[in-house]
Protein backbone atom coordinates (compact mmCIF):
# COMPACT_ATOMS: atom_id res chain seq x y z
CA UNK A 1 0.00 0.00 0.00
CA UNK A 2 0.99 3.31 -1.13
CA UNK A 3 2.32 5.74 1.73
CA UNK A 4 -0.26 8.36 2.17
CA UNK A 5 0.91 11.06 4.68
CA UNK A 6 4.63 12.32 4.48
CA UNK A 7 5.14 12.75 7.96
CA UNK A 8 2.42 13.20 11.24
CA UNK A 9 3.34 15.24 13.54
CA UNK A 10 3.53 14.52 17.22
CA UNK A 11 3.95 17.95 19.17
CA UNK A 12 3.59 21.73 18.67
CA UNK A 13 0.18 22.23 17.70
CA UNK A 14 -3.01 22.76 19.82
CA UNK A 15 -5.56 22.03 16.95
CA UNK A 16 -5.77 19.40 14.52
CA UNK A 17 -7.96 19.80 11.15
CA UNK A 18 -8.59 17.26 8.40
CA UNK A 19 -10.28 17.82 5.02
CA UNK A 20 -12.61 14.82 4.58
CA UNK A 21 -12.53 13.44 0.88
CA UNK A 22 -9.10 11.92 -0.54
CA UNK A 23 -7.81 12.53 3.25
CA UNK A 24 -9.94 11.32 5.98
CA UNK A 25 -12.31 8.96 3.41
CA UNK A 26 -11.43 7.55 0.64
CA UNK A 27 -14.55 9.14 -1.54
CA UNK A 28 -12.88 10.90 -4.13
CA UNK A 29 -14.47 8.50 -6.71
CA UNK A 30 -17.59 8.27 -5.88
CA UNK A 31 -17.71 12.39 -6.03
CA UNK A 32 -16.37 11.91 -9.09
CA UNK A 33 -19.07 10.19 -10.57
CA UNK A 34 -21.79 11.55 -9.01
CA UNK A 35 -20.66 15.19 -10.28
CA UNK A 36 -20.38 14.07 -13.71
CA UNK A 37 -23.99 12.70 -13.68
CA UNK A 38 -25.18 15.84 -12.12
CA UNK A 39 -23.47 18.00 -14.46
CA UNK A 40 -24.17 15.73 -17.15
CA UNK A 41 -28.14 16.12 -16.77
CA UNK A 42 -27.73 19.92 -16.71
CA UNK A 43 -25.94 20.00 -20.20
CA UNK A 44 -22.74 19.74 -19.35
CA UNK A 45 -21.71 16.85 -21.17
CA UNK A 46 -17.91 15.94 -21.64
CA UNK A 47 -16.74 18.91 -19.49
CA UNK A 48 -15.53 16.97 -16.51
CA UNK A 49 -12.88 14.54 -17.11
CA UNK A 50 -10.74 13.00 -14.69
CA UNK A 51 -8.13 15.31 -15.68
CA UNK A 52 -9.85 18.40 -14.65
CA UNK A 53 -11.42 17.02 -11.62
CA UNK A 54 -8.34 16.66 -10.18
CA UNK A 55 -7.44 20.05 -11.36
CA UNK A 56 -10.47 21.65 -9.41
CA UNK A 57 -10.04 19.38 -6.38
CA UNK A 58 -10.87 21.12 -3.32
CA UNK A 59 -13.39 23.58 -4.78
CA UNK A 60 -17.14 23.61 -3.90
CA UNK A 61 -19.32 22.24 -6.29
CA UNK A 62 -21.08 25.24 -6.91
CA UNK A 63 -18.06 26.88 -7.82
CA UNK A 64 -17.07 24.10 -9.60
CA UNK A 65 -20.53 24.94 -11.45
CA UNK A 66 -20.42 28.18 -11.94
CA UNK A 67 -16.35 27.99 -13.48
CA UNK A 68 -17.69 25.81 -16.36
CA UNK A 69 -20.52 27.60 -17.42
CA UNK A 70 -17.87 30.84 -17.91
CA UNK A 71 -15.19 28.33 -19.66
CA UNK A 72 -18.31 26.97 -21.88
CA UNK A 73 -20.63 29.52 -22.53
CA UNK A 74 -23.47 27.77 -20.43
CA UNK A 75 -26.01 28.06 -17.58
CA UNK A 76 -26.45 25.48 -15.69
CA UNK A 77 -28.31 26.16 -12.18
CA UNK A 78 -25.74 25.50 -9.94
CA UNK A 79 -27.81 24.65 -6.74
CA UNK A 80 -29.75 22.14 -9.11
CA UNK A 81 -26.35 20.28 -10.10
CA UNK A 82 -25.23 20.25 -6.46
CA UNK A 83 -28.44 19.31 -4.88
CA UNK A 84 -28.56 16.69 -7.48
CA UNK A 85 -25.12 15.59 -7.27
CA UNK A 86 -25.83 15.10 -2.93
CA UNK A 87 -29.12 13.30 -3.84
CA UNK A 88 -26.85 10.54 -5.89
CA UNK A 89 -24.24 10.67 -3.13
CA UNK A 90 -26.57 9.83 -0.71
CA UNK A 91 -26.99 6.34 -2.78
CA UNK A 92 -23.15 5.74 -2.39
CA UNK A 93 -22.40 7.02 0.73
CA UNK A 94 -22.44 3.77 3.09
CA UNK A 95 -19.58 2.26 0.10
CA UNK A 96 -17.04 5.17 1.77
CA UNK A 97 -14.37 3.95 4.05
CA UNK A 98 -11.66 5.77 5.85
CA UNK A 99 -8.06 6.43 4.62
CA UNK A 100 -6.71 3.79 7.83
CA UNK A 101 -3.58 5.89 7.99
CA UNK A 102 -5.37 9.35 8.38
CA UNK A 103 -7.93 8.03 10.12
CA UNK A 104 -5.76 5.72 13.03
CA UNK A 105 -3.97 9.54 13.73
CA UNK A 106 -7.08 11.19 14.23
CA UNK A 107 -8.64 8.43 16.44
CA UNK A 108 -5.17 8.60 18.50
CA UNK A 109 -5.76 12.23 19.37
CA UNK A 110 -9.68 12.44 19.57
CA UNK A 111 -10.81 14.03 22.84
CA UNK A 112 -7.08 15.20 23.68
CA UNK A 113 -6.78 17.81 21.12
CA UNK A 114 -9.46 19.70 19.68
CA UNK A 115 -10.42 18.89 15.83
CA UNK A 116 -12.29 20.01 13.43
CA UNK A 117 -13.22 18.47 9.83
CA UNK A 118 -13.80 21.41 6.88
CA UNK A 119 -14.71 20.16 3.98
CA UNK A 120 -15.38 21.64 0.84
CA UNK A 121 -18.86 19.74 0.62
CA UNK A 122 -21.82 20.82 2.61
CA UNK A 123 -22.42 20.85 5.61
CA UNK A 124 -25.30 18.07 5.86
CA UNK A 125 -22.74 15.83 3.38
CA UNK A 126 -20.13 16.10 5.28
CA UNK A 127 -21.69 14.76 8.29
CA UNK A 128 -23.36 11.87 6.66
CA UNK A 129 -20.16 11.12 5.19
CA UNK A 130 -18.59 11.14 8.81
CA UNK A 131 -21.48 8.98 9.92
CA UNK A 132 -20.83 6.37 7.13
CA UNK A 133 -18.04 5.81 8.55
CA UNK A 134 -18.81 6.21 12.04
CA UNK A 135 -16.56 8.91 12.60
CA UNK A 136 -18.87 11.75 12.95
CA UNK A 137 -18.32 12.19 17.30
CA UNK A 138 -14.42 12.06 16.77
CA UNK A 139 -14.86 15.89 15.98
CA UNK A 140 -15.76 19.40 18.29
CA UNK A 141 -16.60 20.63 14.77
CA UNK A 142 -17.64 19.92 11.57
CA UNK A 143 -17.72 22.38 8.95
CA UNK A 144 -18.67 22.31 4.75
CA UNK A 145 -18.23 25.37 2.30
CA UNK A 146 -22.13 26.47 2.93
CA UNK A 147 -21.19 27.81 6.21
CA UNK A 148 -18.54 29.85 4.85
CA UNK A 149 -18.69 33.26 2.45
CA UNK A 150 -15.88 31.99 0.51
CA UNK A 151 -14.61 27.92 -0.40
CA UNK A 152 -11.16 26.65 -0.87
CA UNK A 153 -8.49 28.55 -1.72
CA UNK A 154 -9.68 30.93 0.06
CA UNK A 155 -9.03 30.68 3.92
CA UNK A 156 -12.27 31.22 5.39
CA UNK A 157 -13.24 28.00 6.56
CA UNK A 158 -10.08 27.08 8.08
CA UNK A 159 -9.83 30.55 9.82
CA UNK A 160 -13.44 29.62 10.73
CA UNK A 161 -12.68 26.38 11.96
CA UNK A 162 -9.84 27.31 13.88
CA UNK A 163 -12.41 30.39 15.37
CA UNK A 164 -15.05 27.65 16.72
CA UNK A 165 -12.06 25.20 18.23
CA UNK A 166 -10.81 28.47 19.93
CA UNK A 167 -7.16 27.32 19.07
CA UNK A 168 -4.90 30.12 17.47
CA UNK A 169 -4.86 29.59 13.45
CA UNK A 170 -0.66 29.46 13.86
CA UNK A 171 -1.20 26.25 16.18
CA UNK A 172 -3.29 24.52 14.02
CA UNK A 173 -2.00 21.62 11.50
CA UNK A 174 -4.53 20.79 8.19
CA UNK A 175 -4.20 17.16 6.47
CA UNK A 176 -5.53 18.35 3.09
CA UNK A 177 -5.16 16.21 -0.27
CA UNK A 178 -5.89 19.09 -2.79
CA UNK A 179 -3.47 22.02 -3.93
CA UNK A 180 -6.60 24.07 -3.30
CA UNK A 181 -7.43 23.06 0.25
CA UNK A 182 -2.80 23.38 0.97
CA UNK A 183 -3.58 26.79 -0.52
CA UNK A 184 -6.14 27.64 1.44
CA UNK A 185 -4.76 26.08 4.46
CA UNK A 186 -1.39 28.25 4.24
CA UNK A 187 -3.15 30.85 3.77
CA UNK A 188 -4.70 30.71 6.91
CA UNK A 189 -1.03 30.88 8.38
CA UNK A 190 -1.41 27.20 9.06
CA UNK A 191 0.86 24.28 9.34
CA UNK A 192 -0.29 21.25 6.66
CA UNK A 193 0.01 17.46 6.19
CA UNK A 194 -0.15 16.69 2.56
CA UNK A 195 -2.31 13.31 2.33
CA UNK A 196 -0.97 12.24 -1.33
CA UNK A 197 -3.49 10.81 -3.27
CA UNK A 198 -3.82 6.69 -3.74
CA UNK A 199 -3.65 6.63 -7.09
Amino acid sequence: MTQRAIEYPSEGFEGLIFDLDGTLIDSMEAHYEAMGQALEEEGGIGLFTKERYSELGGKPAADIVDLLNLENGLSMDAQKVCERQHEILEGKVKSFKAIPEVANYAERYRGKIPMAVASAGTSKMVKSSLRSVNMLSWFDVVLGSDEVKNGKPSPDIYLEAARRLKVNPGACVVFEDSEAGVRAAQSAGMKVVIVPSKN
